[in-house]
Order: structure tokens, then sequence, then C-alpha cells
């Protein structure tokens, strides 16, 4: 069976949300200012290194204010020392918060 290449491309860019035509650009400083207060906490704490993935904070301002700062408080009491990807997981409570209001 041959595939149409150009189908597949259309797929995939379709799909994959790195292949968005217009992905939002939020920053830090676009989130509210207690979410940017509980990113620093988190930075204090390790549960954060390095600069906060762009992804993390397209989420982060996608969410009601109160629904961000609870997705960050459940993240801090997680034990970063048994995470293999601390981005990931946070990425994977933030998607959670985000389905409760079907804004993913």
């Amino acid at each position: 069976p041959h595939q149409n290449p150009q189908a597949f491309n259309n797929w995939t860019q379709s799909t994959n949300p790195m292949h968005s035509i217009e992905v939002e650009k939020v920053t830090v400083k676009d989130l509210p200012m207690m979410v940017q207060y509980a990113l620093k906490n988190l930075e204090a704490t390790g549960h954060i290194e390095d600069k906060v993935d762009p992804g993390v904070c397209r989420m982060l301002h996608k969410l009601p204010e109160q629904s961000a700062l609870q997705a960050l408080e459940t993240f801090s009491s997680c034990d970063v020392s048994i995470m293999r990807n601390k981005g990931a997981y946070l990425t994977g409570i933030l998607k959670k918060e985000l389905n409760k209001y079907g804004r993913i």
C-alpha cells in the first residue's frame, strides 16, 4: 500500500501541537502575580530548575488563577526525589486541571 506523503504531512501538522501555525507566546511575566510567586517558591524548593517551560506557562495562562495556584500547590507537595522528569510531572498535573475546564 502506497501512502500519500502530503496527506501524512497534513495529518502530522494538524495533530502535532509543535507544528501549530501560531503558538501563543506566554512567559512567566504574563501570568497573574500570585502564580508568579508560586513559581518562584517552586524554584526555591527545587521543584523547578532552570527557566519555566513555555508550554507550562501557556497551560497556567489558560487556567483560572485559583486553579493554576491549586495545581502548583499539588505539585509542590510531591516528592521531587522520585520524579524522573519534573517538567513532565508538572505538565501532567496541569493537563488534568485543564481537562476539568475543557481547555485542552
